[in-house]
């Protein structure tokens, strides 16, 4: 540190001034005094900037925080690594190798729930989710969680193209009692309920609901399985499934459904594509109602760890096997826009569709806008809560008579359980209020 007493003595200056008076005249001493000044001045100026300057160049840059922590860590030193690693986050570094950093540091000192949030902030990354899968399964065993551990270990094993990620998952597995599946993933639901105004397929926009309840049951299968050199999350994509809902004595709203898809999925430029071709077939009360083929393409970038945009556009052609309703036959255009966000342990998602129609009939061909709102909640690692409000606004032109305008607003609640072996309960409630200036398509359902 400088003083300004190196500078300048008082007792000096006062002597200075009492000589200046006695030998030059007061003209001249003004003139001394003022350059005197002013020469004292411009040394402070430039020993400022100097000062200022040094401390500019001694400011530590995140990336040198971030390297001094990988050094630390490789030198064993943890703790040390960990201070690093925080005053990079802390200083604006905000990448996914960061965080996996801290996740590992804190993993390693024995701070689980630190560690948890730390590799959460990375799964939504391609790249490095199979890392951040594998070490939460292994932070679920320290918490002898072998539920949560075996959960973690398959979807780290199912998403890495690495060969010594997976076999290392693998080995995970095998020690919780789990063995590694075949190359097919599966999702079976089994759910009971009640509708009380049941409508005649799950996705008639276009039809009104009957007015009616009824308890229900319903199944639903899906199998995935790559193909043709593809690997779990790159390359091509078989996809299978179906349903079937049953009423209880509403039966000619008995519902089934079968669909098969090939895909295709590759990385350009950090977004994650998934494109290709899928057809699905409807069945009403026993008999054939639609068969729709469908091509798409979507796409998913990670902005951070905690931020995923994700876009879809869907073409599918609705060709209607039941002459009754054959009015619905034609063309349906869904574009998709959406974000994602992550804050500890609550996603929330923000989503808008566009949907455009060309159907047989103009006055069946509506335009929609739907803005949709989620969030979900990880309770814990037993407990799972989802929330979800949309709006969607169709409009119909209507030949030769008024046009028909509805406003649908539905909000959902749901809780998951999860049990062993991958299974899970759950417990849903939706309410529909569709309000239209057409009194048939004026309803509410629950």
């Amino acid at each position: 540190m400088m003083h300004l007493a190196s500078f300048w003595n008082l007792s000096y200056i006062f002597s200075g001034i009492k000589l200046g008076l006695k030998k030059y005249s007061m003209k001249q001493f003004s003139l001394i005094y003022t350059t005197a000044v002013i020469f004292y001045a411009g040394i402070f100026f430039i020993c400022g900037v100097s000062v200022n300057y040094g401390m500019t160049m001694e400011r530590v840059l995140p990336s040198d925080l971030f390297t001094a922590g990988q050094h630390s860590f490789k030198a064993g030193n943890h703790e040390e690594a960990l201070s690093y690693f925080l005053k990079a986050r802390n200083a604006g570094m905000n990448k996914p190798s960061l965080y996996y950093n801290l996740g590992v540091c804190h993993y390693s000192l024995g701070q689980y729930s630190e560690a948890t949030e730390a590799f959460r902030q990375i799964i939504s990354n391609p790249e490095m989710a199979p890392l951040a899968y594998y070490n939460l399964g292994l932070i679920s065993l320290k918490d002898s969680d072998n539920r949560r551990a075996s959960y973690w270990f398959k979807k780290a094993y199912d998403t890495t193209s690495n060969d010594k990620l997976r076999i290392l998952a693998s080995a995970a597995l095998d020690k919780v009692g789990e063995k590694v599946s075949d190359s097919w993933s599966r999702y079976l639901s089994f759910a009971l309920g009640y509708d009380d105004n049941v409508e005649l397929t799950i996705d008639s926009e276009t039809l009104q609901a009957s007015n009616k309840g009824d308890f229900f049951s319903e199944i639903y299968g899906v199998a995935i399985k790559p193909v043709f050199g593809g690997t779990s999350s790159e390359g091509p994509l078989f996809t299978m499934g179906g349903s079937y809902l049953k009423y209880f004595d509403l039966n000619e709203f008995d519902s089934g459904s079968i669909n098969t898809g090939l895909f295709y999925r590759n990385t350009l430029n950090g977004i994650r594509l998934k494109s290709g071709v899928d057809y699905a077939y409807t069945l009403i009360d026993g008999s054939s109602f639609e068969q729709i083929p469908s091509a798409s393409i979507q796409g998913k970038y990670s902005l951070n760890p905690s931020v995923l945009f994700r876009f879809r556009y869907r073409l599918s052609y609705l060709d209607i096997l039941d002459s009754d309703f054959d009015y619905l036959e034609g063309w349906r255009h869904r574009g998709l826009a959406e974000s994602r966000w992550k804050w500890k342990r609550l996603y929330s998602t923000l989503s808008y569709i566009l949907e455009l129609n060309g159907r047989d009939n103009d006055d069946f061909s509506p335009t929609r806008h739907t803005v949709r709102v989620a969030f979900d909640l990880d309770l814990n690692h037993s407990w799972d809560m989802h929330l979800q409000m949309s709006y969607r606004k169709s409009t119909y032109d209507i030949d030769g008579m008024s046009d028909r305008d509805e406003d649908r607003f539905i909000g959902k609640g749901r809780l998951v359980y999860f049990l062993e072996k991958g299974w899970e309960i759950r417990g849903e409630y939706q309410h529909t209020d569709n309000d239209s200036n057409y009194d048939t398509y004026d309803y509410t359902r629950n």
